[in-house]
This record gives C-alpha cells, structure tokens and sequence, in this order.
C-alpha cells in the first residue's frame, strides 16, 4: 500500500478502488481482505491528521436508549439521533430464513437463498454502521469533550432465560430488549466516540428520573419511555434530553472534583 493505493495485489486476485485515493495526505497503517457474499472487499485504514476544531470549549453528553440516541450541549442546544429504519428488511430476512429451513440442503435453490439471506445481513449491517459513524463524528466535530454513562453492555445484554431448577422471568421481553440494545449498538458506539473525541465517564444512577430542573429524583416522573414530567415542579421534557442534561450536569461536576474518569481508568490493571 502507498499514498496514493490504486490497487491491491494478492495472489490470484486484484482489488481495485472505486474512487480516488480519499486520504492522498494519510499514511496508510493496516489493512484487511475478506470474501463475503461471493466478493473480496479491501479495507485500508489511514493516519491523518483531524483539522482544528472550530468551538474547542463546548462539552457534549450523549444518553443510549433503544433505537435513538440524545445529545445536549453546554451552550443549550440539543439533538435526538434516531437509528434508521429496517423494520421492512428484517421482515425480508425473517421469511428468507422461513423459507431455507424448508429447502433441501445441498440444492442450488437453497444456494441461492443463503446468498440473498447474506445479503440482507451485509445491508442491515451497514446501515447500522454507517449511522453510528455518521452521529459519533458529527458529536465529535461539536464538542471537544463528551460525557457517557459508565454502562456494562455485555452484562445488560444477557439472557434472563435462567436454568431448568430456577428458570427466568420475563424472558421474551427481555430477549427483545437485548435484541434492541445491540441493534442500536451502544458499545460499537461508545468505542468509535473513543478514537475520535475525548470521553469521561460518570455514575448514570438515577439519571433517567431525576429531574434536570429541580433535581428532583421520582420514579413516577417518567411517564412513559418519552416523556418526563417532573412531580415536583412541573418541567416537562422528552425523557432522553432529560437523562442526558444529568449526565452533562454529573460530568461538568465530577470534572471540576477530579471525579470524571477516563476509558483508561477502566481498563483492569
């Protein structure tokens, strides 16, 4: 790989660019190969050098909820980020998958079936991806310093299922929770906010029922998964801005005590 990559030589295959070289300044560092749905894709990962940002004071907190994300900034502006729709090609995947269980195994029609379900996979996959990267660089061009709930996705994730002597409760709502939380991909979100902007952590107890006006803390303050209405003093918000103007609160403060702990402080030594 060079400066300017046209080409990719492998033995018995040549990749070639669509486009231009997107990074002719960037120094490429690694790259990938990998077959999938019948094609080779090429991935070359660049170092280059980010442009100076334009507000370096403004501090951003982003709350995760399912299938949307909030963001409210220090100078009191606001945004909701809703993950894009793929309710009609999971339908499409669902009856593709229907339809291999009933064909025979080793058919050219099952072949054929398996590559499209491949491809259904590859698109949702994407879309996914390209809107965590879309929202984690537009948050990180906005704001020098972003503020996150300490969150332990993978054990938020896990099967309530239980065993046969204490089996679960609740575990098709569960499933679908889990189902939703990785969908929208808090982690893969978290972890691209890593590369491109700096990150503190704080405590997110409380933050989705205590009320960013009064500090009033009342379960029955969250009406519904969109709506806060404070049984205190009467703010009324959408529930996510809410949640995250605590989080940017809890951030600034914990910032200013030496409290705010970065993703190396959660590393285990």
């Amino acid at each position: 790989a060079g400066q300017a990559v046209r080409q990719l030589l492998l033995p018995g295959q040549g990749l070639r660019r669509h486009s231009g070289n997107p990074y002719p300044e960037g120094k490429p560092v690694k790259d990938s190969v990998v077959h999938e749905c019948g094609k080779w894709y090429a991935t070359v990962c660049y170092k280059v050098e980010l442009p100076p940002r334009a507000e370096p004071e403004r501090v951003a907190a982003m709350d995760r909820n399912c299938g949307q994300v909030a963001v409210v900034y220090s100078d009191g502006t606001s945004e909701i980020h809703r993950q894009p729709e793929t309710k009609l090609l999971t339908t499409k995947l669902k009856r593709g998958q229907c339809k291999l269980v009933r064909q025979q195994k080793g058919s050219n029609r099952r072949h054929r079936t398996r590559l499209r379900l491949q491809k259904l996979h590859r698109r949702i996959r994407n879309m996914a991806n390209t809107w965590r990267h879309r929202l984690t660089r537009h948050v990180a061009d906005k704001a020098r310093l972003l503020v996150l709930e300490k969150l332990n996705t993978q054990a938020m994730t896990r099967s309530a299922q239980g065993t046969v002597a204490s089996p679960g409760r609740n575990v098709q709502q569960k499933a679908g929770l889990n189902r939703s939380i990785l969908a929208t991909g808090w982690g893969e979100i978290e972890q691209m906010l890593g590369y491109k902007t700096r990150v503190v952590y704080v405590n997110g107890a409380y933050t989705s029922r205590r009320c960013s006006g009064c500090g009033q803390v009342d379960k029955a303050s969250r009406r519904s998964q969109s709506t806060f209405h404070c049984t205190s003093c009467g703010y009324r918000a959408n529930a996510d801005l809410n949640a995250a103007q605590n989080i940017l609160a809890s951030g600034v403060g914990a910032a200013a005590r030496g409290e705010a702990f970065s993703p190396l402080d959660l590393c285990d030594p």
